[in-house]
């Protein structure tokens, strides 16, 4: 993984607890989902460990495997409040 920003470290670990706890209640292995949704278990590791920066294809694909909808919300930046 490339050098990547503190903000983005913490949105990839949020991402991989997020899904690692979804799994878990599904009662699904992470080699039972790698296979599911044939993808290396090693690199399934990885993005639960918020150590893989993943692409919006393999985001699909986990979700799918899943059983879950991949939602996505971008929020506007927020605007500096003027000083006086």
């Amino acid at each position: 993984m490339g050098v990547l920003d503190d903000r983005t470290k913490e949105a990839l670990l949020a991402l991989g607890a997020h899904l690692r706890t979804a799994r878990d209640k599904l009662g699904v292995s992470q080699v039972q989902l790698a296979k599911r949704i044939k993808m290396d278990p090693a690199n399934l590791l990885k993005v639960e460990r918020g150590q893989k920066n993943v692409t919006l294809d393999t985001l699909l694909r986990i979700a799918d495997g899943l059983g879950m909808e991949l939602v996505v919300r971008l929020r506007p930046a927020k605007k500096p409040r003027p000083t006086g």
